[in-house]
């Protein structure tokens, strides 16, 4: 699925529109499209694109295409990112794949890596 049917698909999942209605859609132009819809929106391209938008980007998300604008703008800033993890969080992420390669479900594999961890 391209980014671009990935963008469609959450305006018609979120509003409950066909994907030929969306590129004309506007904040509040439809009443599903409020306030509380508006962040309903957000928090779904958050999803879909494992993104964090910002207040200003939020506050001119005003329309479909806007929000093609706003979102096109990522790519730029993304490089220029970088991933932090803690070191308990990455060897507690180790510990887990490696309980999941000892044959453990992935449930169980969370609760042994726990304990290991606790050991050291």
């Amino acid at each position: 699925m391209t980014n671009y049917e990935k963008y469609v698909n959450v305006f018609v999942e979120t509003f409950s529109v066909s994907a030929e209605q969306v590129e004309k859609l506007e904040y509040q132009g439809i009443s599903e499209w409020d306030s509380v819809g508006h962040m309903g929106l957000i928090a779904a391209l958050e999803d879909a694109f494992d993104i964090m938008m910002d207040t200003d980007d939020i506050i001119d998300f005003s329309s479909f295409e806007k929000g093609k604008e706003i979102l096109h703008h990522f790519g730029e800033y993304l490089p220029k990112f970088k991933k932090i993890i803690p070191y308990d969080y990455e060897r507690m992420l180790k510990n887990i794949a490696q309980m999941e390669e000892k044959g453990f479900s992935a449930k169980q594999a969370q609760i042994e890596a726990f304990y290991a961890m606790e050991k050291k």
